[in-house]
């Protein structure tokens, strides 16, 4: 029986079915698929990198070199031979590439040190089919070692294979016991016999596939270990059998402890010594300062555990969560869960180089959370290209949002950049439109994405979207405007644009999608001639109070967009061709400071106006103003104060330097001359203790060591009480923990946000309200707090006086460098005598004075604790951005209906902090195979194997019976 089974799976006819068939049926799925699959290759072929488009020609070209070989080589005449090169070379390199190019995107040392013995193992293999008597010792000696190498591999892939073979075998016993024999039978009836063909095809097809690839590992091991045997046989007759047999068993066991030690992973847990901050009790700012001075020596070190722990759903086929074995030993075979997770365990162990011991999920959200914990950043930004490069290796393809990532990325081309201005001279006012058309240099939709600032008083008042920006932007609640947007990226491609406040000054405007060419047309406008247009988008910005240049929108961040030589940039103001410096609108007139009173009528209270003052007719701010300084002398008023300077030490800070600021930027002598105190804190985290300032002290300042996040929101609150005024000094990071939005302080304490690099990040809006709330300010110097500290403080308890002696209801919505506005329900007839010079009193329409006074009217709202949805009915009336209502352009009725759902909903204000933009990283396709939710029952999987047979004579009958049943109702 024995002899007999042998002569049989080695019979030569058998051996060339074998290699002949499955070549045969390989090539005829790869010619009825190639032309889409290169027509996809073809489109995505700027972001396949080398050597993943190495792998793709392995999986193509691999049996059409094997067909070659074994049609016009001597191999032909040779069945054994053509076995061994489709089971030791063909199908170990479809295996090799299928894996780099389903499970694996980023390649780890032991996955190199398998790829490397791979193809030296399939090399040596190719030069014995073809020579099998070596002529020299090294010869002979790389032919063992190939061999044995390959025995290796394929010995260790049979062994992991080893572990499905009970679940597969159970399967099939069970699935044959509850196969659905009746339901065949009834088949067979129903068709007359012609359905057993094709059940019997299938059956056996199935039968065959899983065996070939059951066999598949058994077989090429044998193969090698029969090759490994003649090989060392061979060099035995150049070396003793001693010294062959010492060698062989000290490579062999090397090379399994080079494996062993590759296949150790760094980072468990994401760094064993990071989980010792969160054990270790810390308090104050000097205990954190000496974990600090521990940890920065190891900064290398907790990078690559963290960016290891975060990218181990690239590197690795499973994780500790793997399941895969569990399910099947406890539902096929039987086994109890304890003993069914021991196999798993088992499995995971020796299957090391390809199982992250750890979770991928939690794993990533852990290192995300730590990562900017110890570096004050998103970990997509401080490891950004170790990040692109396992996002670019394979098949997962990057969201559609333009996020952390695509900082640097250059798919959208910004074609015309058109900025126009016109000048209201009469109420000193400047309206500003920028718009821009985008040219997408890719196949895939894009969005853009702009962080950027304006002056204090400036209002957004205007979005349009669209060819023809033929959509014109809805004011909303910012929720929802946030959520609409968002589901329309994930949803589907139709354009809205978003623009919304996340700071005092500081806005985002988001753009999806710029589509690429050629695609804003559907075949029958092509066939009209329709002419493709760009896609453009326009915002409007007020600037009151223009005497010099006007300003304009300054970028703290774009991403995905870039611009250059062929960029079209025009700038307009009143229609006549201008120029921008240093960031302004040049202007070749210079307007006179304002000195005319403007009124305008508050939207819908009919009683009350809106006032601008200047500062040149008031006469509580003449002494401190200067109209030619345009900040004036802005200590002149600061006089007896305690002022807390706040530092940022946190790590993205880590380049600042304190000592030169100091010296150079805070006036201390000055303001110690007018009586006032400054007092310097160090934050980051953790509030430190207090350091008086003087011009003398200052010398012997020891800067902190730069460490951790930021969390300004928890310092502040730190800070001890008694204060007159506080300024954070602090940098571009946006990475404060997020917080719900307190009530306003009782205490009237200015507080200004200064970033000396002019770069102002988005705030998350509890960041945004606490600013508001304290009527500060967001700046870039000391002398711009001062100046805004000196205003306010004069003007926050301004009285008008009616008549002389007497007051009305009035308040102070807003200031800037030349003058203040007013909400009052003064008659203005008795507000004149008050003020001093020669007075004119402009009236102004709703537009687009109304606009911006109202804007204010909203911010200084937010100030007193106002609810949001009052404050937004408010800024209904007079359309403007503020911290809580967004313009979004729609271009669909189903986009507006969505809108309007979200805009009824509770949290129609609340908004998730999203602007630093991480992306969220997907799974690599075929990731989930080893985690399962459950295992299809046996007569299930019969049913498939069956269906392949019975779905064609089904589909048949269906058809049938529906042509029978029309011809009966015809009849």
């Amino acid at each position: 029986m024995k002899q007999a089974l042998i002569r049989f799976f080695t019979n030569r006819y058998l051996l060339y079915a074998l290699f002949w068939v499955y070549n045969g049926i390989y090539m005829l799925f790869v010619s009825t698929t190639a032309p889409f699959l290169f027509q996809e290759l073809s489109n995505a072929a700027q972001e396949i990198p080398w050597n993943v488009a190495v792998m793709a020609y392995i999986l193509l070209l691999t049996p059409a070199a094997a067909i070659a070989v074994g049609a016009f080589t001597r191999l032909r005449k040779d069945p054994k031979k053509l076995v061994t090169l489709l089971f030791c070379i063909e199908m170990p390199l479809i295996f090799l590439a299928l894996i780099r190019m389903i499970f694996i995107r980023q390649m780890t040392p032991v996955l190199w040190y398998f790829t490397l013995g791979s193809f030296v193992s399939v090399i040596g293999t190719l030069f014995l089919l073809f020579k099998e008597q070596a002529r020299t010792k090294l010869q002979q000696a790389l032919y063992t070692a190939s061999q044995g190498a390959a025995l290796l591999l394929a010995g260790y892939g049979a062994l992991l294979a080893l572990f499905f073979l009970p679940i597969i075998i159970a399967f099939f016993i069970r699935g044959f016991i509850s196969f659905p024999y009746l339901d065949v039978w009834e088949t067979l009836v129903d068709t007359k016999g012609l359905a057993f063909f094709s059940i019997l095809f299938s059956l056996l097809l199935g039968i065959v596939t899983l065996g070939f690839f059951l066999a598949s590992p058994i077989i090429t091991t044998t193969l090698y270990a029969r090759s490994f045997l003649a090989t060392l046989t061979r060099l035995q007759k150049h070396f003793s059998v001693r010294v062959v047999g010492g060698v062989t068993g000290a490579a062999t066991v090397l090379l399994i402890f080079i494996g062993v030690l590759l296949s150790l992973q760094s980072g468990k847990d994401i760094s064993m010594k990071y989980q010792a901050i969160n054990t270790q009790h810390v308090d104050t700012f000097a205990e954190q300062q000496e974990l600090a001075a521990t940890l920065v020596q190891e900064e290398e070190e907790l990078r690559r555990d963290l960016r290891t722990a975060y990218l181990a759903k690239y590197r690795y086929i499973g994780d500790a969560s793997s399941n895969i074995l569990t399910e099947g030993y406890q539902t096929q075979v039987g086994f109890t869960k304890e003993n069914a997770e021991g196999f798993q365990r088992l499995f995971n162990h020796l299957a090391s180089p390809f199982i992250y011991r750890g979770t991928f999920n939690a794993d990533v959200e852990r290192a995300e959370k730590q990562y900017r914990a110890l570096f004050d950043t998103h970990i997509q930004d401080g490891e950004k290209e170790a990040i692109r490069d396992a996002l670019s290796s394979t098949n997962t393809r990057d969201p559609l949002k333009a996020s952390l990532l695509d900082r640097d990325e250059t798919h959208v081309h910004v074609a015309e950049h058109l900025v126009s201005a016109n000048m209201y001279e009469d109420i000193g006012m400047a309206v500003v439109q920028v718009e821009e058309s985008y040219t997408n240099t890719t196949d895939e939709f894009q969005e853009v994405f702009y962080t950027f600032s304006l002056p204090e008083s400036a209002v957004m008042t205007g979005l349009w979207l669209g060819p023809e920006l033929e959509y014109e932007g809805v004011i909303a609640p910012k929720g929802a405007a946030r959520r609409t947007y968002e589901n329309q990226i994930r949803l589907r491609p139709v354009d809205p644009a978003l623009l919304e406040q996340v700071g005092p000054r500081q806005y985002t405007l988001r753009v999806f999608p710029i589509p690429p060419e050629g695609q804003l047309l559907t075949g029958e406008e092509v066939d009209k001639g329709v002419v493709i247009k760009p896609q453009r988008i326009r915002f409007e910005y007020t600037v009151p109070h223009i005497t010099r240049d006007i300003p304009l929108p300054v970028i703290a961040e774009e991403r995905n967009v870039y611009r250059d030589q062929h960029t079209i940039e025009r700038i307009t103001v009143d229609g006549r061709a201008a120029e921008a410096r240093n960031g302004m609108i040049a202007r070749n007139t210079q307007t006179p400071c304002p000195t005319n009173v403007v009124q305008t009528p508050v939207p819908g209270v009919p009683d009350q106006m809106f006032l601008y003052i200047p500062h040149s007719q008031n006469p509580i701010m003449k002494g401190s103003w200067s109209c030619a300084n345009e900040l004036g002398d802005p200590l002149a008023a600061i006089r007896g104060q305690r002022i807390a300077l706040m530092i940022d030490t946190s790590y993205s800070n880590r380049d600042f330097d304190i000592p030169a600021f100091l010296n150079e930027q805070m006036p201390l002598a000055r303001l110690a001359e007018q009586g006032n105190t400054v007092d310097l804190f160090y934050f980051n985290t953790i509030l430190s203790e207090r350091i008086a300032l003087t011009p003398e002290s200052v010398a012997h300042i020891t800067p902190p060591i730069p460490f951790g996040g930021t969390d300004r929101i928890r310092a502040l609150d730190a800070l001890p009480a008694g204060y007159s005024a506080v300024f954070l000094v602090t940098d571009a990071s946006a990475e404060d923990e997020e917080t719900t939005i307190a009530k306003p302080n009782a205490e009237y304490l200015p507080l200004y946000l200064i970033h000396p690099n002019g770069r102002f990040p988005a705030y998350h809006d509890a960041l945004t309200h606490r600013i508001l709330t304290n009527r500060g300010a967001v700046v870039s110097s000391p002398e711009e707090a001062l100046a805004h500290l000196g205003t306010t403080q004069t003007l926050h308890n301004l009285a008008l006086p009616v008549n002389g002696n007497s007051t009305a209801p009035t308040a102070v919505i807003g200031s800037d460098a030349y003058g203040v506005w007013l909400k009052t329900a003064m008659p203005t007839n008795d507000l004149l005598p008050w003020l001093t010079g020669d007075i004119t009193l402009t009236v102004a329409g709703p537009d687009p004075l109304q606009k911006t006074a109202t804007a204010l009217w909203a911010r200084s709202l937010i100030a007193a604790g106002k609810p949001a949805e009052d404050i937004h009915r408010i800024v209904e009336q007079s359309p403007a951005v503020t911290p809580y209502s967004s313009f979004i352009a729609l271009v669909t009725r189903g986009q507006e209906q969505q809108l309007e759902r979200a805009a009824g909903q509770d949290d129609a204000f609340e908004v998730t902090f999203d602007v630093t933009g991480g992306e969220i990283l997907n799974h690599p396709m075929g990731q989930a195979a080893l985690t399962v939710g459950g295992v299809p029952e046996p007569e299930e999987w019969a049913l498939i194997f069956c269906g392949i047979g019975l779905l064609l004579f089904h589909q048949r009958r269906r058809v049938s019976a529906l042509v029978r049943a029309s011809i009966n109702r015809g009849s």
